[in-house]
């Protein structure tokens, strides 16, 4: 429940914000979106990797919090919040050399991946993010998460990019299996929500509230409620 409180909290702040000349504000909360979420699932791990992989994520980790803890503060100064992220860039990438096998790997690239998108270091940032999800297994309940992030990263680029974002976000909006069918949903329709194509858009926000109508009434899975339903008006 508190995962979904944050998700609704920052899909506001998403919404509120993005415009038709500025997508980079979406991606880059949907990309904290996923740090967030992943970080409470990350517990199973520690039986699968080594303590010394576990000891530098959560180092790597300490230190990416702290910079996106200065990130969204208004009374922080540009230089401490690059020497932060600096700090979470070494820490990630010095992690990832020396535990490169472990169970941690991947999920310390998609921290790599939001360091860079942080440093406005889109090629690092869509680098690593897609070695990222190649290295994830696709009965990881995550990897549907991460490619949205990849996807709204591609449709901050080029036409190529943005086509190749699309197709991405089309296809995990079609895939029952993905755990984050309705945030791709959602995101389809935000995008053309703010591309003036409001009956692409609403087709799609109808979709996510359909896909929400029929978890609700579904008494066996925990995530019923979706939280990007309750951000359409």
């Amino acid at each position: 429940m508190m995962l979904q409180a944050e998700l609704h909290k920052l899909g506001e702040w998403v919404k509120n914000h993005s415009s038709k000349e500025n997508m980079v504000t979406a991606v880059a909360v949907v990309v904290f979106l996923g740090a967030w979420g992943s970080y409470h699932g990350y517990r199973w791990l520690r039986e699968r990797s080594s303590m010394n992989a576990q000891v530098a994520f959560s180092d790597s980790l300490d230190a990416y919090q702290r910079a996106l803890s200065l990130q969204f503060s208004k009374e922080s100064k540009a230089s401490d919040r690059h020497e932060l992220w600096e700090q979470a860039e070494v820490d990630f990438a010095h992690a990832y050399d020396k535990n490169s096998g472990s169970a941690y790997a991947p999920y310390m690239k998609a921290f790599s991946a939001q360091v860079a998108m942080a440093q406005q270091n889109r090629v690092e940032a869509l680098k690593n993010m897609r070695q990222s999800i190649a290295a994830m297994g696709r009965s990881n309940v995550y990897r549907g998460m991460y490619q949205v992030s990849l996807a709204l990263m591609l449709l901050d680029g080029s036409e190529s990019e943005k086509d190749e974002g699309l197709k991405l976000l089309e296809l995990l909006a079609t895939d029952a299996a993905n755990s984050y069918q309705d945030m791709a949903l959602y995101y389809l329709g935000l995008w053309y929500q703010v591309q003036g194509q409001s009956d692409k858009a609403e087709a799609y926000f109808n979709q996510v509230k359909e896909l929400d109508a029929k978890q609700s009434g579904d008494s066996t899975r925990a995530d019923a409620r979706s939280p990007w339903a309750s951000l359409i008006a």
